[in-house]
């Protein structure tokens, strides 16, 4: 008897996630720009654990407390009173080391945030760490739900893709339950080769352009530039 294979589903904005059962998935939380590439980027240079909050009024609760660094962003911007931002490549250095990083997003932080009660297990997605989480979910063999962060509700090119390149990994071992799981892995498998060129059309990259922030742009579609895969346990992402 042919044994069923698990299935992946892709929520391509945080305003469908009710249409999706969370009950024993696996919630791959993605948000490329910048919130998970820059978990990513932190636990691999060094971040002992990172606590992932909603609000920065919970994330200021924080401040002063030993080992910790305080992140924060709102609308691509850095708020006022923050050492540390939303920016990957700020987490290249030894001063990160063996800190816990409590950070706060736009659209990252929330997603997670409304998630976490009911997935199996979250566990968080860039392209930066994109064949390390591919491999992690294969072993599992659970069901998937692929959590994009989107922007403010809207779909995005950068969450989206990235749940199509995932899912164009993964279609030997699962089903494709969803036409959105469907058309992102066709997008992704046709334009791959020039992930980043494709994505300065995004509105995102214009934002981050603006800001000078086109380096962080450029790290981000860094494929297995920070191949660690963070995992949520209790209050905490951890690299497994």
């Amino acid at each position: 008897m042919e044994q069923k294979l698990p299935g992946i589903e892709v929520c391509l904005s945080p305003d469908l996630l009710y249409q999706h059962d969370l009950q024993n998935k696996t919630v791959v939380v993605v948000d490329v720009l910048r919130a998970t590439s820059t978990m990513c980027s932190a636990l691999f240079h060094g971040v002992k654990n990172i606590i992932p909050v909603a609000g920065i009024d919970e994330c200021l609760t924080y401040r002063g407390k030993e080992n910790h660094i305080l992140a924060a962003e709102r609308d691509a911007k850095t708020p006022e009173g923050f050492d540390y931002s939303n920016s990957p490549l700020l987490y290249h250095n030894p001063e990160v080391f063996g800190k816990t990083l409590v950070l706060s997003t736009t659209n990252g932080t929330k997603i997670l945030s409304m998630v976490k009660g009911d997935a199996s297990q979250v566990v968080i997605g860039a392209f930066v760490n994109i064949d390390a989480i591919a491999a992690y979910l294969k072993e599992r063999n659970q069901s998937i739900l692929i959590a994009c962060a989107a922007w403010k509700g809207r779909v995005n090119m950068e969450d989206s893709l990235f749940a199509g390149g995932l899912a164009h990994r993964l279609k030997e071992h699962f089903n494709l339950l969803d036409d959105s799981a469907r058309m992102m892995a066709d997008l992704y498998k046709n334009i791959n080769k020039d992930l980043y060129i494709y994505n300065t059309k995004a509105n995102h990259f214009n934002r981050l352009k603006a800001l000078g922030a086109s380096a962080d742009f450029e790290y981000c579609f860094i494929e297995n530039a920070a191949p660690v895969v963070p995992v949520l346990h209790g209050i905490y992402l951890v690299k497994v």
